[in-house]
C-alpha cells in the first residue's frame, strides 16, 4: 500500500492541499479582504456621493422654483409697467390733441380777429375817405375837422 502509486499521489495531494491552506490561502485571503474593503469602501463613497447629489438636486429644485417665481414676478411687474406707460402715453396724447384743437381754435379766432380788424380798418379808411371827400365839396374847413374826429372816435379800437 505505501509502495503504490495511488498512495504517493494521495500523499502529494494532501501535502499540496496542507501546502495551499498554511501558505497560498491566508495571502489569498489577505487580498480578498483587502479586495472586499475597498469595493465596500467604493461603495460607502458611492452612497455619500449620492446623498450629495440627492440634496443638490433637491437645492436646485428649489432655486428652480424660486427662479420660476420670481420671473413671473418680474413678468407681472413688466406688465403692469407697460399698462401704466400705455395709460400715461394715452392720457399725454389726449392732452396734446386738446391742446392742438385748443391752439387751431385760438389761431382761427386770432386770424379771424385780424382778418375783422383789417376790414373794420379798411372799411373805415373808406369811410374817412368818403367824408374827407364830401367835407371838402360842401363843409367848411372847421366843420370838416369836427366831423372827422367825431367819427374816429366811434370806430372800435384796433
Amino acid at each position: 500500500m505505501i509502495n503504490t502509486p495511488e498512495f504517493w499521489v494521495g500523499i502529494a495531494f494532501l501535502i499540496c492541499i496542507v501546502i495551499f491552506i498554511k501558505v497560498i490561502l491566508p495571502k489569498l485571503q489577505v487580498q480578498i479582504d483587502a479586495h472586499r474593503r475597498k469595493i465596500e469602501s467604493d461603495f460607502f463613497d458611492a452612497e455619500s456621493i449620492l446623498l450629495i447629489a440627492q440634496k443638490k438636486i433637491s437645492a436646485s429644485k428649489e432655486r428652480l422654483d424660486s427662479v420660476s417665481e420670481t420671473v413671473q414676478g418680474i413678468e407681472k411687474d413688466f406688465e403692469i409697467k407697460i399698462n401704466n406707460n400705455l395709460k400715461e402715453w394715452a392720457d399725454r396724447k389726449e392732452k396734446i390733441a386738446i391742446k392742438y384743437h385748443q391752439a387751431k381754435e385760438y389761431n382761427l379766432h386770432s386770424i379771424k380777429n385780424h382778418i375783422r380788424n383789417r376790414v373794420y380798418f379798411n372799411v373805415a379808411a373808406a369811410a374817412c375817405n368818403v367824408l374827407e371827400r364830401y367835407s371838402r365839396q360842401k363843409i367848411k374847413a372847421k366843420d370838416h375837422q369836427k366831423i372827422v374826429l367825431e367819427s374816429l372816435k366811434h370806430f372800435p379800437k384796433i
